[in-house]
């Protein structure tokens, strides 16, 4: 953009700005942005680079440092406030930016019937309980409970019938 830009500037009094720029294939709105905010471009980047050897000076002395923990120890070097979004973006920028993996803990249960505990992908499955006695009407059908001395209560689906 910044070559279209200088062949703009070269030819435009020989041929004009509109059919330099349609030529081009520039827009107008670009070419007048870029012509009153050029400056200013080039201004930011050589602030940044200048900001540069801080953040290598401050990284260098403390490598686990974040953009959030380096802020303030590049405010107290420059006297300025440093934007944190700036700062990320140009940590990102000369890839420098601490990148950090998150670990999860594994989370441990108790087993019933033991007093150790175990990872949660590694417990043994729990016994089915069983259903409710009565699962209502508009739950598919009834069930009834059938007694069983020996052996406790029993419960017993019945299917409804039309």
């Amino acid at each position: 953009m910044d070559e279209k830009l200088e062949l703009v500037e070269e030819h435009r009094d020989a041929h004009g700005l509109n059919a330099c720029l349609e030529a081009l294939g520039v827009s107008k709105g670009s070419w007048h942005y870029r012509m009153r905010n050029g400056s200013r471009r080039e201004e930011r980047q050589t602030r940044d680079q200048a900001l540069k050897p801080l953040v290598v000076e401050v990284i260098g002395e403390n490598p686990a440092y974040g953009y959030r923990r380096i802020q303030p120890d590049l405010e107290l070097a420059t006297g300025e406030a440093v934007n944190h979004k700036r700062l990320r973006r140009l940590l990102n920028q000369w890839d420098l930016a601490l990148h950090r993996a998150v670990v999860r803990p594994v989370r441990l249960e108790r087993e019933e019937g033991h007093g150790r505990q175990q990872p949660a992908d590694r417990r043994l499955p729990r016994p089915r309980r069983p259903p409710h006695v009565d699962a209502g009407p508009g739950r598919g059908g009834h069930l009834l409970r059938d007694e069983l001395p020996e052996q406790g209560l029993r419960a017993l689906r019945v299917e409804r019938s039309l």
